[in-house]
């Protein structure tokens, strides 16, 4: 079960003691003030403290930095970004470089950044992988990559496997994956469950 999201009420404490930690000078509290901001869509705001988040080395802050980047526009600057969050080990950087890549037309270096993120455990770019493989009708290597995904728990990947049995004709084992991809909380696969008994095309 997801855990219940934040009030704003909780959100406003907490940028006030981030705001209070970041002007000490506290790297995780310039980085998590600089991440809510952007949520919030003051991007100049994060801007200025994902900057100083960055300069500080604080974990993570190179992602979010890139994230804001790309909401503004500045593309250049944030595939540097992601590359430098990915070079101090962070698999989230390196996947999103990849999706970044993809959304470029450079689909090679996409997943090329995907596998390294993937092979660090990133189950999302083993999931984008999957799903490369399967447009170049590589469906073995879709099934490898879906199922180191589906093991690390993420629904779109179980949905995806039921995906391939269902291609195969395996419609217990289609229906199997798509009830616990459902369960998980895939919207996709309690449409393919519908869909399946109706005898329609699957949706990925």
């Amino acid at each position: 079960m997801a855990e219940p999201r934040p009030s704003e009420a909780d959100l406003d404490r907490a940028a006030q003691q981030w705001q209070a930690e970041a002007e000490d000078g506290v790297p995780p509290a310039m980085n998590a003030l600089g991440a809510l901001l952007a949520q919030r869509g003051d991007l100049d705001g994060a801007l200025h403290w994902l900057d100083r988040a960055v300069a500080a080395e604080a974990p993570g802050a190179q992602f979010n930095l890139a994230r804001v980047l790309c909401l503004r526009g500045e593309l250049e600057q944030a595939e540097q970004a992601y590359r430098h969050g990915a070079e101090r080990g962070d698999s989230r950087a390196m996947n999103a470089l990849g999706d970044l890549l993809h959304e470029q037309g450079r689909p090679g270096e996409a997943e090329a950044a995907w596998r390294w993120a993937a092979d660090c455990g990133s189950a999302d770019a083993q999931y984008r992988l999957g799903y490369a493989a399967y447009l170049n009708g590589d469906l073995g290597g879709a099934d490898r990559w879906w199922a180191r995904a589906a093991e690390a728990g993420l629904p779109s990947a179980v949905n995806a496997l039921g995906m391939l049995h269902e291609d195969r004709g395996e419609r217990g084992q289609a229906i199997t994956r798509y009830e616990a991809a459902a369960a998980a909380g895939s919207e996709l696969a309690a449409d393919n469950l519908r869909r399946l008994r109706a005898a329609k095309p699957p949706n990925l």
